[in-house]
């Protein structure tokens, strides 16, 4: 009996290899929203430049290359 799992431990498993996906995502779309602040802080203090190109950018995002270009 020592080779079968219970049912119960299959459902942690699951559980535990679940919550690790969604931590992971999670930690993933963390650092996308970091790196998006940082970089609209780069281009209000004039750290870095826009690309000259606006091709493919909303009228939004246009506007705002413009005011801090």
């Amino acid at each position: 009996m020592a080779g079968i799992s219970s049912p119960k431990d299959t459902l942690l498993a699951k559980l535990i290899h679940t919550t690790t996906k969604l931590n992971y995502c999670l930690m993933q779309l963390t650092l996308i929203a970091l790196l998006n602040i940082n970089m609209r802080l780069c281009w209000k203090t004039k750290l870095i430049k826009p690309r000259a190109n606006v091709e493919g950018f909303s009228q939004g995002e246009k506007s705002l290359i413009a005011h801090t270009s």
